[in-house]
């Protein structure tokens, strides 16, 4: 008999699993809120989409926010106000497959201040051997036509310092920036992910990136793309702490580990100084899929994350 996921429910709709190793609770729209692994808790809230960033410099200035209307920052934070984009979300399914996993799908909606609408498809996959797929399709509509960034935050409970990547690095790399990073394997902390620019910003962002992982010595979550590569940032802050601060001392770091996987973020562009972002690297409207594989892992001495990785991949 095939292995099974055991499933709890209340009031007859599926919200917890338990695989013998991991045990998962889903909210109402079937997106983990909850996640222990082999007794340790991992999540602090619910995993959620991202569609905000800290405006770097060329979106905006933020002490000039209103004397400069023709930048995109301006259009996201007084036109959209999509930093406080109005969620809600609503289970469609949750069946048990022949094979002993969990399939859930779920609809989204995000509203920005102008009334317009992004669209979020969501179809998860737990598997009896601890993955858990993720497969999420965003509608952008017309009038929401180049967007800060479109993917998912995890956010992981404290001490979650180690970050290991498959990527472009050492440095942050971004999608109109990545002829200075190298592809490779890299091991680095957190904390060093932070780059204290004068004005805080979005920062440590790697792009090409097939594989991510974050571990607190005892146990990790990895992430590896199931389709194109992604961007990917591990960080102790939001994107809203960047926004809010205007100086490096009104930042403070949070314990909480916060790993940002994104489809793209909007693409640098030289504003302050010449020519905007190229087409070619802003989000549009119309649909883009993120697809990924999780999956809780036992931190072990001279481990391969990279053969876990391509085990994962398949």
């Amino acid at each position: 008999e095939a292995k099974r996921v055991m499933i709890s429910s209340a009031d007859g709709a599926t919200n917890t699993i338990n695989d013998g190793e991991s045990v998962i609770h889903f909210s109402d729209g079937a997106m983990p809120d909850q996640w222990v692994f082999r007794g340790e808790k991992l999540l602090t809230s619910c995993i959620s989409e991202q569609l905000v960033r800290g405006c770097v410099d060329n979106d905006a200035i933020k002490a000039y926010l209103s004397n400069d209307p023709s930048r995109v920052g301006n259009t996201w934070v007084s036109g959209w106000d999509i930093f406080h984009a109005a969620m809600e979300a609503k289970l469609a399914s949750s069946v048990q497959k022949p094979d002993g996993s969990l399939a859930m799908s779920s609809q989204a909606t995000y509203t920005v201040k102008t009334g317009a609408k992004i669209l979020v498809k969501r179809n998860l996959r737990m598997g009896c051997d601890g993955v858990l797929g993720m497969e999420l399709e965003f509608l952008v509509p017309e009038e929401l036509d180049d967007l800060p960034r479109l993917g998912i935050t995890v956010p992981l409970v404290a001490g979650f310092e180690n970050f290991h990547f498959f990527g472009k690095g050492p440095q942050e790399t971004y999608w109109d920036r990545q002829a200075g990073g190298r592809t490779g394997f890299y091991e680095q902390s957190v904390t060093e992910q932070y780059f204290p620019y004068v004005m805080p910003q979005e920062t440590g962002n790697h792009a090409g990136v097939q594989m991510a992982a974050v571990d607190n010595g005892k146990v990790g979550l990895m992430v590896v793309s199931s389709g194109t590569d992604l961007e990917v940032s591990a960080l102790h802050f939001t994107p809203e702490d960047f926004w809010k601060a205007h100086h490096i001392n009104e930042l403070d770091a949070r314990p909480e580990t916060y790993l940002n996987i994104d489809i793209h973020q909007r693409g640098l562009g030289t504003r302050s100084c010449g020519e905007d972002t190229v087409d070619d690297c802003r989000i549009h409207a119309g649909w883009h899929r993120l697809a990924l594989k999780f999956f809780a892992y036992e931190v072990k001495a001279q481990a391969d994350l990279m053969a876990l990785a391509r085990q994962l991949q398949g």
